[in-house]
């Protein structure tokens, strides 16, 4: 139920695709008004634990985030190949802030998260 209720999909959809809904993804998905974190993300450490019907869960959720992140990347007409690295740095970038904000309050890290992002476009326009 509650990786139905997110948003991410709204997050990822809305047009145009491109950049401005990974930004959306990385800030608003990870600035929630509710409890902080990512109740995904929290279980990614206990998958090892996990029965095998939630393994199975958390794993097609997370192919269909990282799904919803390529879509947006080749709306940007970056190559597959090199949207897949993309999409890995940013599903791990994701992940990572979704975790500290169980450290801080709601919204901390959107500095470190526009300068995240401006740091694979302007590395993304020098690679091709």
């Amino acid at each position: 139920q509650y990786s139905d209720t997110s948003g991410i999909e709204e997050l990822m959809t809305a047009e145009p695709l491109g950049w401005a809904n990974i930004k959306n993804l990385l800030t608003k998905s990870n600035c929630p008004k509710g409890p902080k974190g990512c109740f995904l993300v929290n279980t990614i450490r206990d998958f090892n634990i996990l029965p095998a019907k939630a393994k199975t869960h958390v794993t097609e959720k997370l192919a269909y985030t990282k799904s919803l992140i390529l879509k947006n990347l080749k709306a940007e007409e970056i190559p597959t190949a090199k949207a897949q690295v993309l999409a890995d740095m940013i599903m791990t970038f994701h992940q990572g802030i979704a975790l500290k904000t169980n450290l801080g309050g709601p919204c901390e890290y959107k500095n470190e998260i526009e300068q995240f992002l401006k740091m694979i476009q302007e590395a993304w326009a020098t690679y091709t």
